[in-house]
């Protein structure tokens, strides 16, 4: 079992935020992954954004940029966990996410699929990516 993240107070909200294969991630919201497991096997390109700790709302622009740059290089979902009910909520109703695994600890893991993760993107201002242009033989 993995023993509960407890942030240092000192270092304020700082998200961690990496990008992770989707056969992890998967694992992962059903409970079978730890999260050293996933910040110990981030996949490059990235295909979904794990983000280990949310960050107060006035401490996310370094979060949003850090998602910005694993979206462009190939990201498509995102997964997190929180033991608030009001982001709970927030995640559910008005992004679209699937609340899946409740830890031991009450908290729980979330998944935005392609979908979802899309429109919660376009929300905080960050454009679909550009689709690779393939030359022609």
């Amino acid at each position: 079992m993995e023993a509960p993240y407890a942030p240092d107070p000192a270092l304020g909200t700082v998200a961690v935020v990496v990008g992770v294969s989707a056969k992890d991630a998967l694992a992962w919201v059903a409970g079978k992954a730890t999260d050293l497991h996933l910040l110990t096997h981030q996949c490059e390109p990235p295909e979904v954004v794990f983000i280990l700790t949310l960050p107060a709302r006035k401490d996310y622009r370094p979060m949003l940029e850090k998602i910005r740059t694993l979206r462009q290089a190939g990201a498509v979902a995102l997964i997190t966990r929180t033991g608030n009910p009001v982001v709970d909520g927030h995640l559910t109703a008005k992004n679209g996410c699937l609340r899946a695994h409740r830890d031991a600890d009450g908290k729980y893991r979330f998944l935005a699929p392609p979908g979802a993760f899309s429109a919660w993107c376009k929300k905080w201002g960050m454009p679909s990516p550009s689709p690779c242009s393939k030359s022609s033989p």
